[in-house]
């Protein structure tokens, strides 16, 4: 899919190496950005070095699993300092070769026909390498860190997401948008409208499953929005933006095609063990 804008407030984003399997060559290749995702002094937030992020297919392939790897200690908007300074350093990471990757895919289409590479890296070949080492896990922290209490770690993970996020794994931002937490934080409007606007982002391209369980958890925000807040202006366009992206879909897309039984399962699963309240009982159904 191709990479858009998801939330009006925040602009999102948007080395030819062999690939290198991380599993075969065992957990030593990883290492190096285990460790530098902890390096940092207390209070600051370890930055990967360039030199590690050269071959960015391998950096993916370790960087990605480390940030799911937080999803069991990501279980609220609010975590601590050295949890939030780890989150930052590998998504910060991966956020940043994405920006590379799709700077210089912007800049060699801006060239004439004649002298663009034809082998220059492409947010696309980031998307599949992504695909490949994905999990609902990763969605899980990302999503959390979208509606996190901290600017920085919604920020990060909305630009993060905006490139990566599969449309199988929608029970993550519907469940979590139904969270009671974010019924009192005081920082609940910015982190919905995040969630929203992964919902605006895969609304095109959910299935069937999901394609009732959007509008239907659609429905239960916009009731709560008090009218004329003005606070909300940016809520009430994305929950319109998503109303009009579903309205795209039709009986010959993915609305009319039933979630896969992997992801259904893992969907199922999730929400199970969040755990569920009754209004995503309601509202969210596999």
């Amino acid at each position: 899919m191709k990479s858009i804008v998801i939330a009006p407030t925040l602009a999102a984003i948007l080395s030819l190496f062999p690939v290198c399997d991380v599993t075969a060559q065992g957990t030593d290749l990883c290492a190096a950005y285990n460790a530098a995702v902890v390096a940092g002094a207390p209070g600051t937030v370890p930055v990967v070095s360039d030199a590690l992020l050269t071959n960015w297919r391998t950096a993916l392939a370790c960087l990605v699993p480390i940030v799911a790897g937080m999803n069991d200690t990501m279980k609220s908007g609010s975590v601590g300092a050295p949890l939030r300074a780890k989150y930052l350093s590998a998504t910060g990471a991966i956020r940043a070769m994405a920006t590379k990757i799709g700077a210089g895919e912007d800049a060699n289409a801006q060239l004439p026909q004649g002298q663009r590479n034809p082998n220059i890296d492409t947010i696309a070949m980031f998307q599949a390498e992504f695909r490949k080492v994905q999990s609902i896990e990763v969605f899980a922290a990302l999503t959390t860190g979208a509606r996190s209490d901290n600017y920085d770690m919604r920020l990060t993970s909305i630009l993060v997401l905006g490139n990566t996020i599969d449309e199988r794994f929608a029970c993550v931002p519907l469940v979590q948008i139904l969270d009671p937490e974010l019924d009192t934080a005081d920082y609940a409007i910015n982190a919905k409208a995040n969630l929203l606007g992964m919902l605006s982002r895969v609304a095109p391209f959910v299935y069937k499953e999901d394609f009732s369980n959007v509008r239907s958890v659609k429905a239960v925000i916009a009731k709560a929005v008090p009218p004329g807040d003005p606070r909300f202006n940016q809520t009430r366009l994305i929950l319109e933006n998503i109303e009009q992206r579903l309205n795209a879909q039709t009986d010959a897309s993915n609305r009319g095609v039933t979630l896969d039984g992997d992801a259904k399962g893992k969907c199922t699963r999730y929400m199970v063990t969040y755990p569920a309240t009754e209004l995503m009982k309601a509202n969210i159904k596999y």
